[in-house]
C-alpha cells in the first residue's frame, strides 16, 4: 500500500524538526506500509526551509517563495500524488497538535472502511486546551456542518485526515481560505464515503496563523460555506430559495382571497404589487446564483485541466 504524508509547512521553525523526528520514528515502526514524506514549504519567512535540508534524503520536499494560503497547498499536494499514483493521501500539521501515534489506528480504519475520506476528530469536551468560545464554535460549527450535509461529520475543521485515491482524484478546492470544509461538499456531491475516528488525544499549540481572531474565522467560515451550499448543495439551495418565495405568495393570497370575498379596493392593490416586486427580485436572485453556479463549475473544471502546482519540487 503506497502511502503519502503531506505536511503544510509555513513559518514552522520551532516545530518542524521534532516533527519529522517524530514521523519518521513512527515510519520505521510501520514497516508493513509503504509511506513517503511530502513536506511543503508555503513561502515560510522564518528558516523553516532550511531546517528541512537535513531530511533531504528522507522526504520529499515541494516549496514556494510565495504564501499561498493552505488550500493552494492542498491543490498542489493533490496533484503531486495524483502523479504518483498514491493509494492514500495523510494530512498531518506541523506544529504537532495531532499525535503521530495515531497513524496506525487511521490506517487501519480506512483500509477497513472503505472509506474515502476518514477524518480524525477531536474531543473537544475532554480537553482544556481551547478556550471556551472557540470549544463551542469547533462543536456547534461541527453540527452545523453535519445537518447541512446530512452527514455526520465530528470535527469539520480537524487537519488530520486520511484520503483515498477516489477521493485523491476527485477533490480541488476553490476557495482562498481552507480546504477542511469545502472538501467535506464536494465529497458528498460526489458520493465519497467519509468516516469519523476519534484521536487518543492531542496537544496545545500556538495560535492559527489562518485567522487573527474567533470573528476574522467566523467570517472567513461563514462565506466558504455559503459558496460550498451554493456550488454542492443546490437542492438545498432551491429549498432555501422556495421558503424565501413564502412571503411573496402570501401578499398573492391576500389579494385574491380578499378580491373574491370583498371585491376590489386600493389596499388589496398594495399587496399585489409588493408581492410581485419582492417574487421578481428573488427570481432574478435565483438566475444570478445559478448562472454563478455554472460559471464557477466551467471555470473549475479548465482549472482542474489546466492546473500547476504552486509549490515546486525542491
Amino acid at each position: 500500500m503506497n502511502i503519502a504524508i503531506a505536511i503544510p509547512i509555513y513559518n514552522e521553525s520551532e516545530s518542524v524538526v521534532d516533527c519529522l523526528d517524530k514521523v519518521n520514528s513512527q515510519i520505521k515502526k510501520l514497516d508493513s506500509y509503504d509511506i513517503d514524506v511530502i513536506c511543503i514549504n508555503d513561502g515560510s519567512e522564518d528558516n523553516s526551509l532550511d531546517l528541512l535540508e537535513p531530511f533531504k534524503n528522507q522526504i520529499t520536499i515541494l516549496s514556494s517563495d510565495v504564501n499561498f494560503g493552505l488550500s493552494e497547498v492542498f491543490n498542489s499536494v493533490i496533484q503531486y500524488t495524483k502523479e504518483k499514483n498514491y493509494n492514500y493521501l495523510v494530512i498531518f500539521d506541523a506544529d504537532l497538535q495531532y499525535l503521530i501515534e495515531d497513524l496506525e489506528t487511521l490506517l487501519l480504519k480506512i483500509n477497513e472502511s472503505k472509506a474515502d475520506i476518514l477524518i480524525g476528530s477531536r474531543n473537544f469536551r475532554s480537553k482544556n486546551h481551547f478556550k471556551v468560545l472557540k470549544k463551542y464554535l469547533q462543536i456547534i460549527g461541527s453540527k452545523a456542518i453535519s445537518f447541512i450535509l446530512g452527514k455526520q461529520i465530528k470535527d469539520a475543521t480537524s487537519g488530520y485526515r486520511v484520503y483515498s485515491k477516489r477521493a485523491i482524484n476527485n477533490l480541488f478546492t476553490t476557495n482562498s481560505f481552507t480546504y477542511t470544509l469545502e472538501t467535506l461538499f464536494q465529497a458528498v456531491e460526489k458520493k465519497l464515503l467519509i468516516f469519523n475516528v476519534e484521536l487518543s488525544g492531542f496537544n496545545k499549540t500556538r495560535e492559527s496563523r489562518l485567522f487573527k481572531s474567533n470573528f476574522e474565522y467566523l467570517i472567513k467560515s461563514f462565506f466558504v460555506i455559503l459558496k460550498s451550499i451554493t456550488l454542492y448543495r443546490r437542492k438545498l439551495l432551491f429549498k432555501i430559495l422556495l421558503v424565501l418565495s413564502i412571503p411573496g405568495f402570501l401578499l398573492f393570497s391576500r389579494f385574491f382571497i380578499t378580491y373574491f370575498s370583498q371585491g376590489y379596493n386600493a389596499g388589496n392593490l398594495q399587496s399585489l404589487i409588493v408581492g410581485t416586486f419582492y417574487l421578481v427580485i428573488l427570481f432574478l436572485i435565483y438566475i444570478l446564483i445559478f448562472q454563478y453556479i455554472s460559471y464557477v463549475k466551467m471555470n473549475t473544471k479548465l482549472m482542474q485541466i489546466e492546473y500547476k502546482a504552486k509549490h515546486k519540487k525542491y
